[in-house]
């Protein structure tokens, strides 16, 4: 009896969680491709990271980053992931995997255009809904993951508006904060958008 109270007062909101997330996708699903722009603020670091996005289904999609002057540039092609780092003029290749596709490089909206919420990093584990007010505008927060380590605020038009992940190494604890615009719905996209052609004189790093 003890046991089953102590259980019981465990918060486990997945179904609820999973359902906002969904709903999140949902708004997409009828969408070939979409773009969307986010800003990224890391602990230690004052300087803001900008990445502009764009991803095709199945599996397509290019992340420009800017940090300041710096500039680099990931490409899925559909077989081949590309980095390109415009500072040192250096790129490097490597097979295509899911593992890129579902990354957080750009927070969670990557993997709810191409997977699904129950493909979302360590999802299932320690599971919390709960909602704030900011600024007027009531967000649904999902959080869940050891100690709580991934956080998403989902507005009332079910978009995600921000996205906290926290992790702890040799270095102490750090965090990566990305907040999200708008997402466009088919946009117009360059053809050579999900390409990418290494300059003559780029040379190739490991």
């Amino acid at each position: 009896m003890i046991l089953w109270l102590a259980l019981g007062i465990v918060q486990d909101d997945t179904g609820k969680a999973k359902a906002l997330l969904d709903a999140v996708a949902g708004e997409m699903k009828n969408a070939k491709a979409i773009s969307f722009y986010c800003q990224i603020q890391r602990s230690g670091k004052e300087e803001l990271e900008e990445i502009q996005v764009c991803l095709k289904r199945p599996n397509l999609g290019r992340f420009t980053f800017t940090e300041g002057e710096r500039e680099y540039v990931y490409v899925l092609d559909g077989t081949t992931f590309w980095s390109y780092f415009a500072d040192r003029n250096e790129y490097s290749k490597m097979a295509q995997t899911a593992e890129q596709e579902k990354s957080v490089w750009a927070g969670i909206l990557p993997i709810l255009f191409f997977a699904k919420s129950s493909d979302l990093p360590e999802f299932g584990k320690g599971v919390t809904c709960s909602r704030e007010t900011e600024e007027d505008i009531p967000y649904d927060v999902v959080q869940w993951g050891p100690d709580g380590k991934y956080t998403v605020w989902i507005d009332p038009e079910k978009a995600v508006r921000k996205f906290r992940m926290r992790t702890s190494g040799k270095d102490g604890p750090s965090e990566k904060i990305v907040d999200c615009g708008d997402v466009e719905l088919d946009p117009e996209l360059e053809e050579d958008a999900f390409t990418f052609t290494p300059p003559k004189d780029a040379k190739e790093g490991d």
